[in-house]
């Protein structure tokens, strides 16, 4: 019986090392993005809304990597920040553009800043 019960922990722990030398490694499947979009394409504010706000959408909505970067073209008239907010200086007529930092789609909106004479 001593020899059974001694062969039965042998082989246990033979196994138990055998088996916890295996690593199990499962890899996210990374999702790509497909596009972009914006809340609005073309925009026409008073001298009064000095912001506004653009939000992005990124698609599929489940995808790996949904950050962004916004671009002003023209700095002087207004600038935009991190989270889409967009602030006039001065009248006049841009373009926003979204840009996914994950298979570079873009989507872009004009906003004219003008006054009623």
């Amino acid at each position: 019986m001593k020899k059974v019960i001694a062969l039965f922990l042998v082989v246990t722990v033979f196994v138990s090392l055998l088996l916890g030398s295996y690593v199990v490694k499962v890899e996210a499947k990374t999702v790509k993005v497909t596009k972009v979009t914006l809340n609005h394409k073309d925009v026409y504010l008073y001298p009064a809304s000095l912001t506004y706000k653009l939000k992005a959408t990124v698609y599929p909505k489940n995808a790996t990597n949904k950050k962004v970067v916004w671009y002003s073209s023209n700095k002087k008239i207004a600038t935009v920040s991190s989270t889409g907010l967009v602030t006039f200086k001065t009248i006049g007529t841009i373009t926003i553009t979204v840009k996914t930092k994950d298979g570079n789609k873009t989507a872009k909106c004009r906003i004219n800043m003008w006054r009623a004479d």
